[in-house]
């Protein structure tokens, strides 16, 4: 069971991989990287695990830097919140949670509010 798990989350990873390395012949190097994000993903998963039961759950975990407020901006893609919680998750031993994602993480989620007065999907 666990070589079947570690090959379906291979096999998703690699074609984010080979869309990045297609002039790669060595692809000894995307097989180890392949191992490399199944490895980290399944580190981030037991991260996020422990938040959720330091905090009650990851939204409350986030709730702790937000203060319980929605940010409104554009043209950005990162922020001083997105910069704290990045440095936070990595303190904490997680991978691949730069800046960048984590801003796009709260747009997402509804933390950060970018849309503008244009835009259709705008409240304003």
């Amino acid at each position: 069971m666990k070589n079947i798990i570690k090959k379906i989350i291979c096999s998703l990873c690699l074609g984010m991989i080979m869309t990045g390395c297609s002039g790669v012949t060595d692809y000894r190097i995307i097989l180890n990287n392949d191992y490399y994000i199944a490895k980290t993903s399944a580190n981030n998963a037991k991260i996020f695990k422990n938040i959720q039961n330091e905090y009650g759950s990851f939204y409350k975990y986030l709730l702790t830097f937000t203060k319980n407020k929605i940010l409104k901006e554009t043209n950005k893609t990162t922020n001083d919140l997105s910069d704290s919680i990045s440095k936070d998750l990595i303190k904490r031993g997680m991978k691949f949670v730069g800046s960048t994602i984590i801003y796009s993480y709260l747009q997402a989620t509804g933390f950060i509010y970018s849309h503008e007065k244009e835009c259709f999907m705008s409240k304003e």
